[in-house]
């Protein structure tokens, strides 16, 4: 088998990816760690013999197999849900391993066939002789497919497809069959249905016998299937193993160590030597340093930034005069604005600051929908009517369904009882009027019976018949004493029948009196008595259905009313879980508006207040602003004086730190640098001859 088509669509960290591997050689797959290469195992496993419980959630993909009679099929796999095609798209019903491996489980292939990375790290001990002689030992070797061979043949013989094929199952079964013919045939007789059955049991034991012999045979072929696979996979990963071991490592070592070690040894004589060159002309040359002809040096930078602010220095000055005098003109405007809003306290606007009034508007908005919400809360209560009681007068005397079912019962035998009755009453009559008849026609035939026995024995006694005339004379005496008989039972017949419709109509009697004690009824003997009683009958059926019917509108106004109530009690939870909302957004409301130094308002003035708010927020900033900027005309001024103050202390001057100080200090930066200038020229030969040997020790260094 060949994988030639692996598409993995949801599986782990593979989306929507397609691989084809070669057709022919060994393929190996390497990368990092966590690359995906035992998910890619774990695909082809699954694929074959199905995700693991638990695992196959968002899981999606399909893998094409060339089997070796050159059919390719193709495995889907969508979560739980299983498809096997082949080659001309046709549905084929089975798992793979049913289909192609005997029923190879998933435990087996991973621990027999799939050969893993451990497997091949430890693959060599396969190219052992004593291993490889029991694994031969275990598969069988050669006596394995002469083994299946002789399985098959044995198959065939016992079940052929051809009307002489099945001998030894099919002569069972005609054998079975004809034991079934004898003992219905034979059933009447006690012996020979016994011999059957035990023949028929003896059959059925035979044939028991030959299918679990063929169950086993079936399961030996299955057996041998997978040994022959495990065959076949032992000398695929022999030939993996023979692969993995022409791989080996090459080592380079530099052959040049001496030679450039020499060269190293040179550089550094050289570099040594020039080194000591330099140091001569530098001893030579005596600088002069900066500091010494510039003492404001190391205040450049520090004069120069001074020097080029002096003039905004000046004019921070001026404008810091201006600004204080329009704070003052502020003041007063603003304390005016706030006389005419009463609702803001003097305190509370000078806390005045930026507010979030978005949040204020959402804390609004809520307080105003929980207000809504109770308003309609309080209009939305729901009614609860009370359930109706049955009066006294109209309950009937049975109230319990299974005893007026049995009443009822009851009522209708006795209206069937009285039909009977009545029925009985009439042939009763009419069997007494009938006359009496003694002696019928069985009468007179007996009695010339016994005439002709009588002159038999005559003929017997005179002599004119032999023997037979006393056969003659018992068959009519026989046959005379039946016609009496049946002369008896005809004659005597109305008076059996009129003693047994009696009993009859005794019984009747007696069962209408206990009805009628049970039922509180009388009994009923007329046609006008028997309509009365069907009349109370109907009128107790429809006072206890109407009695039913109304415990059952009671029973659905008592259920009304539960829910009624349950709505009611729902009703007051919701209320009381509307008030408090109400009371935490009204809480939220009255804080925000403390925490933004707002004064008391309510949810609905909120528009009006942040008019208010805008209108003095507005004239605050800009008096705000005029602050802001003293602040930062102070504090650069502050800067000013401080930085020059320092630098005068850093240079030892007592000078006042003022604009004029610092252009008085840069004019004599100027007339040190000219000069430092005259003696530059000689600094920087000695300069040029430092960084030759810097360069040079370096050098050295590296060497």
């Amino acid at each position: 088998m060949k994988l030639t088509d692996l598409q993995l669509q949801r599986y782990g960290i593979y989306q929507n990816v397609s691989w084809q591997p070669p057709a022919a050689g060994l393929t190996v797959i390497c990368g990092e760690n966590e690359s995906g290469k035992t998910t890619l195992l774990q695909f082809v496993r699954d694929m074959l013999f199905g995700y693991r419980r638990g695992k196959r959630r968002g899981r999606k993909g399909n893998l094409a197999v060339e089997l070796a009679n050159g059919r390719v099929y193709r495995i889907h796999r969508d979560e739980g849900e299983t498809k096997v095609t082949d080659d001309r798209l046709e549905t084929v019903i089975g798992e793979p391993a049913d289909l192609w491996w005997n029923g190879l489980d998933r435990n087996t292939y991973e621990q027999v066939f799939a050969i893993g990375l451990e497997d091949l790290q430890g693959a060599a001990i396969l190219a052992q002789d004593d291993v490889r002689a029991g694994f031969l030992s275990m598969q069988g070797g050669e006596q394995l497919a002469r083994t299946q061979r002789d399985v098959a043949n044995a198959r065939e013989e016992l079940l052929v497809a051809s009307p002489q094929g099945k001998r030894v199952i099919n002569q069972l079964l005609n054998d079975w069959q004809k034991a079934q013919n004898d003992v219905v045939a034979l059933a009447g007789e006690e012996e020979e249905f016994a011999a059957i059955r035990r023949e028929q049991n003896e059959v059925d034991a035979q044939i028991k016998a030959a299918e679990e012999a063929i169950a086993a045979l079936d399961v030996r072929d299955r057996t041998m299937d997978k040994q022959i696979g495990a065959w076949e996979y032992y000398r695929e990963g022999i030939e993996t193993k023979r692969r993995l071991d022409l791989c080996s490592t090459i080592e380079h070592f530099p052959a040049d160590g001496k030679e450039r070690w020499n060269k190293l040894v040179q550089r550094m004589a050289d570099v040594n030597e020039q080194r000591e060159a330099v140091q001569q002309k530098l001893a030579a040359i005596a600088p002069t340093a900066r500091q010494d002809v510039v003492t404001l040096e190391p205040e450049r930078d520090e004069i120069a930034s001074l020097y080029r602010e002096s003039e905004r220095w000046r004019e921070l000055q001026q404008e810091e005069i201006a600004k204080n005098e329009a704070l003052a003109a502020w003041q007063q405007e603003f304390a005016a604005r706030t006389e005419t809003m009463a609702a803001w306290p003097v305190a509370e606007t000078a806390k005045l600051g930026t507010v979030d009034w978005t949040k204020g508007r959402e804390l609004a908005a809520q307080l105003l929908r929980r207000d809504n919400e109770l308003h309609y809360w309080e209009n939305d209560e729901p009614v609860v009517e009370a359930a109706q009681e049955i009066k006294t007068a109209d309950v009937p005397r049975l109230t319990d369904e299974t005893e007026f079912q049995n009443w009822e019962q009851e009522g209708q035998e006795m209206l069937l009882l009285a039909r009977e009755k009545q029925h009985l009453t009439d042939e009763i009559e009419w069997l007494e009027t009938l006359p009496v008849k003694r002696y019928s026609a069985f009468f007179w035939l007996g009695f010339l019976l016994v005439l002709g026995a009588l002159a038999a024995f005559y003929l017997y006694f005179t002599g004119g018949l032999g023997m037979e005339a006393l056969y003659i004379v018992g068959g009519a005496l026989a046959l005379s004493l039946l016609c009496f008989y049946w002369n008896y039972r005809k004659s005597h017949q109305n008076e059996y029948r009129l003693a047994k419709l009696n009993a009859r109509l005794a019984e009747l009697q007696a069962r209408q009196t206990e009805l009628a004690q049970r039922l509180e009824l009388a009994i009923p003997e007329t046609e006008s008595e028997l309509e009365n009683f069907r009349q109370e009958l109907e009128t107790a059926r429809r006072d206890f259905y109407r009695y039913q019917t109304q415990l059952q509108a009671i029973s659905w106004q008592a259920e009304s009313e539960r829910r009624q109530r349950l709505e009611h009690e729902k009703w007051a939870a919701r209320g009381a879980k509307l008030r408090a909302d109400r009371e935490i957004s009204e809480e939220a409301w009255t804080k925000w508006l403390a925490a933004e130094h707002l004064p008391p308002t309510e949810a609905a003035e909120i528009d009006l207040r942040q008019a208010q708010w805008q209108e003095l927020f507005t004239a605050k900033g800009e008096g705000e602003i005029l602050r802001v900027q003293l602040e930062r005309i102070d504090r650069q001024l502050t800067s000013y004086t401080e930085r020059t103050a320092s630098l005068l202390q850093r240079i030892g001057e007592t000078a006042p730190a003022t604009p004029e100080t610092i252009i008085e200090l840069a004019d004599r930066y100027q007339e040190q640098m000219l000069q430092w200038q005259s003696l530059q020229e000689k600094n920087r030969r000695h300069e040029e001859l430092s960084k030759e040997k810097a360069l040079l020790d370096e050098r050295w260094t590296l060497c």
